[in-house]
């Protein structure tokens, strides 16, 4: 057994092939979220370039054991052990991923290590912990039943969060003539001839938003205008909405069908045969996706996020049979009274582990 680290195209060929290997006909796994393991592989966008990353594997022979990319953004005080793949029963790779995740943390005096951020939680955060046995949405993590077990021994903080199913009949019948709860606000949709600023001010936004939320760390509006850019083909002006007062922009919701929906679960797909199945299959999608909402601190405790889920689901229409949500921490007492207040019951749980560097 032994710790290589991946640098030749050869070897990444090997580490996304272990990722499909692994989850071969696995009936949640769905390989939209391989996309974005290659975007950090190829370093292709400015969050990847502008971070320190090292991809490694164990090794026995030809065989992987388990492998992860560790991430260091200078924006972050923790070194982070992401997108982290095993076989089961390999503790012993997994502990020399983790002694080598503590010496890069010290080489960028770093104090802390987290597991279950994938670079930053726009991207992905979260080890799954229960709702196995269906796809998962677009957007969303996966992992193997075992992988938790992973970590939970090396005693680590535990943090906890949850998506939640919605009633999208139940919320129309209870909310839908409640307008005057965000009677002071209006509602508007992106822009998309203007595509490249309303995404600068949507990454502007997150991070005034987003600020105070765990493992979240501000980031250049750019980066986040650069990754949604590989999505404007698949958005109409209604999936970014954004709630202003006295003219000015205070918050927003993003939303979108699940597009994992026109993918069969467990199998590999190409790019093109991704936009060519979403061509002919997307009038079949059955589940729309709260991906993220956020409004300013001030007006937190106003009607302005129940004014935009409410805006969002009109234009929505209730064609699709459920909704769901993006994560929410357990902790973010806020967030988690608004999806209970309206309805929505916790579906999938996961779980993100902190701890010092031993």
């Amino acid at each position: 057994m032994r710790l290589i680290q991946v640098t030749s195209r050869r070897q990444r060929a090997k580490f996304v092939n272990f990722i499909y290997d692994l989850y071969r006909d696995d009936p949640g796994f769905v390989d939209t979220s391989v996309l974005l393991t290659r975007m950090f592989l190829e370093r292709s966008d400015r969050f990847t370039r502008e971070s320190i990353l090292r991809v490694l594997a164990v090794v026995e022979g030809e065989r992987t054991l388990a492998q992860c990319i560790l991430v260091f953004n200078p924006g972050f005080p923790c070194q982070q052990l992401s997108f982290f793949e095993a076989l089961p029963g390999q503790d012993g790779a997994v502990d020399l991923l983790w002694a080598e995740a503590c010496a890069e943390a010290k080489r960028h005096d770093a104090q802390r290590i987290a597991v279950g951020l994938n670079g930053h939680v726009s991207y992905g955060v979260g080890i799954m912990t229960s709702g196995y046995g269906r796809a998962t949405s677009f957007d969303s993590l996966y992992n193997k039943p075992y992988y938790a077990d992973y970590f939970t021994r090396r005693g680590l903080e535990h943090h906890t969060l949850s998506t939640y199913t919605i009633d999208l009949q139940h919320i129309d019948q209870r909310y839908g003539r409640q307008d005057r709860a965000y009677r002071e606000f209006s509602f508007r949709p992106m822009e998309m001839a203007r595509f490249h600023q309303e995404m600068l001010l949507f990454g502007d936004l997150a991070n005034r938003c987003l600020h105070d939320t765990f493992l979240y760390f501000d980031r250049d509006p750019a980066q986040l205008a650069e990754l949604m850019r590989g999505l404007k083909w698949f958005l109409r002006p209604e999936n970014l909405l954004f709630v202003l007062k006295d003219g000015g922009e205070v918050g927003f919701i993003f939303w979108h069908p699940d597009y994992n929906e026109v993918l069969t679960p467990g199998r590999r797909h190409s790019l093109a045969g991704f936009v060519l199945r979403y061509l002919l299959r997307r009038a079949q999608i059955s589940t729309v996706k709260v991906n993220a909402i956020g409004v300013l601190p001030h007006y937190q405790k106003s009607g302005a996020a129940m004014g935009l889920f409410m805006t969002a689901l009109r234009h929505a229409g209730l064609g699709y049979l459920r909704g769901e949500t993006n994560f929410v921490w357990d902790s973010n007492e806020h967030s988690r009274r608004f999806n209970l207040g309206m309805g929505n019951q916790v579906d999938r749980r996961y779980a993100a582990f902190v701890g010092p560097v031993s």
